[in-house]
């Protein structure tokens, strides 16, 4: 659970990022980090071929892979939220 709370801790930063150049935007952006980081960590050389740099690679891109889930958290929820109809009031 404590991970969990981390990835969206990380996305926070992205908030500024979503109010410059928009929810939508920042959306594509996260979600092209969550299809390029796993992409990039497949073609990472093993330990034998780079030694250490290859887990130390790996890492970074886990993080940036970290960053982009929880921005795509909390962008695709405003999005959603964004996109739907007011709802009726008790009221009423």
């Amino acid at each position: 659970m404590r991970g969990v709370r981390r990835t969206a801790d990380r996305g926070r930063d992205l908030r500024a990022l979503r109010g410059q150049i928009g929810r939508k935007a920042t959306l594509i952006a996260t979600l092209m980090l969550m299809g390029i980081a796993p992409f990039l960590e497949a073609l990472v050389p093993t330990y034998a071929t780079i030694g250490i740099w290859g887990a130390v690679i790996l890492t970074i891109l886990r993080f940036i892979q970290g960053i982009g889930v929880g921005g795509e958290w909390g962008g695709s929820v405003l999005l959603s939220r964004s996109g739907r109809a007011p709802m009726a009031s008790a009221d009423s």
